[in-house]
């Protein structure tokens, strides 16, 4: 566990690990209510069901 940051391989896109873990839980859960494609700004560091669209 030396590594703190996740590296996107393909846009280059850094984040804490343990932010980028939360934010995949979160869009996975998402899916389990039937929440079709997901657009949200993860760089906020802040999300809410409203800044994604769902309500």
């Amino acid at each position: 566990m030396n590594h703190r940051q996740y590296l996107c391989p393909d846009c280059g896109y850094k984040e804490h690990r343990d932010i980028n873990a939360a934010n995949n839980i979160f869009i996975k859960g998402l899916s389990l209510f039937g929440v079709g494609n997901i657009h949200a700004d993860f760089k906020e560091q802040s999300l809410s069901l409203v800044s994604v669209g769902i309500f």
